[in-house]
């Protein structure tokens, strides 16, 4: 009984943070680059234990991370047809929402805080907690291929506190891009990262930039 899902969710928040200095609107958006699965296969197999990385991960950031899959797929279950066939990644998801986190103030630092499940927590001591599963989780078990991945892409000449670039590239490995985001040349950059980064399994997660759109925040997840 073979399947072939494969996803592409982009995931949308606009925020107000004391990352920028513009006085206008402004929209940075965090993208979930789906999970792509091909060719499962519903069949019995003698498979021996696999030997990888262990990894260390608080039990209550794991309670934690379990209840906002079960909420997203409680929601995603109301919202979806039943004829639909559609795979999404929660981890992917919650990863995104970590690194706007780290760009968030006030109330909207509180609702995502309490979206993922984080009340009360220090934010150095979660970005340790994505920082271990970022270096270990792709090494759990050798015989699976899991890939991760995050990226930035700000506008040029658009105004972003150092410190919160540099939490994104120590903490989520994440790259840091600085485009012209006038150029279409830059969506086409921005879908060949994410095209890379899934083995070209989802090969387009934006069709244009609007002029409001200064930033945005990108994790892949293979």
């Amino acid at each position: 009984m073979p399947h072939k899902w494969v996803n592409f969710g982009t995931p949308v928040f606009h925020v107000n943070s004391k990352i920028t200095t513009m006085k206008k609107p402004l929209a940075i958006f965090a993208l979930s680059v789906g999970l792509g699965l091909l060719t499962t296969q519903c069949a019995k197999q003698n498979v021996d234990p696999a030997v990888g990385e262990d990894i260390s991960i608080p039990a209550s950031f794991a309670t934690t991370t379990s209840n906002f899959a079960f909420d997203f797929w409680g929601q995603l279950n109301k919202n979806t047809k039943p004829e639909e066939n559609v795979f999404v990644s929660p981890l992917s998801l919650h990863m995104a929402l970590g690194m706007l986190l780290n760009g968030a103030d006030g109330k909207t630092k509180t609702e995502i805080q309490q979206v993922l499940g984080f009340n009360g927590q220090e934010l150095d001591q979660i970005n340790l907690i994505y920082q271990e599963l970022i270096k270990n989780l792709p090494m759990v078990d050798s015989k699976v291929t899991n890939k991760m991945a995050n990226s930035v892409w700000q506008r040029r000449g658009f105004t972003v506190r150092p410190e919160f670039l540099q939490v994104l590239n120590t903490r989520f490995n994440a790259q840091i891009f600085e485009e012209d985001f006038s150029n279409p040349a830059t969506v086409n950059k921005i879908n060949q990262w994410a095209s890379d980064q899934t083995n070209k399994k989802i090969t387009k997660v934006l069709e244009q930039i609007t002029d409001e759109q200064v930033m945005f925040l990108m994790n892949a997840l293979y």
